[in-house]
């Protein structure tokens, strides 16, 4: 069964581990591609800078949170016009820039805030082993 039923946020990646604990699974992934766009001019890149490990919550399996721990690349602009030198590469199906929730566990927890409201909401969330926001 390939990842991406399991998984559809991380169709533009590959799995390579999953680690299970009492109450958390931790899956390590790596983005398929070779290439990368730059944010601001668009141009693709394969050259890799640097190398980092990012770190995102994900919604919940069978009541055990889940990290995603993507092994993420820094790229070079080719452009020579482009201000920005150095990019990151984008993960738009699991996560936002900069953000620490997958959009699947950012928008749960809205909708319990939207549909619980505050204090029930915040009940909601404990029982249901979302990560705090």
């Amino acid at each position: 069964m390939p990842d991406t039923v399991l998984f559809p946020q991380l169709q533009s990646m590959h799995i390579d581990c999953i680690a299970l604990d009492k109450d958390k699974v931790t899956m390590t992934v790596a983005v398929s591609s070779r290439a990368a766009d730059c944010p601001l001019c668009q141009c693709p890149s394969t050259r890799v800078h640097a190398r980092y490990q990012r770190t995102v919550a994900d919604l919940p399996i069978s009541g055990r949170e889940v990290a995603v721990v993507v092994q993420a690349r820094r790229f070079r602009c080719p452009s020579a016009s482009c201000p920005r030198r150095i990019f990151a590469e984008r993960l738009p199906d699991l996560v936002a820039p900069h953000a620490r929730k997958s959009r699947g566990l950012r928008q749960a927890l809205e909708q319990i805030g939207f549909t619980a409201g505050g204090e029930a909401g915040a009940r909601v969330n404990d029982h249901g082993n979302f990560p705090p926001v």
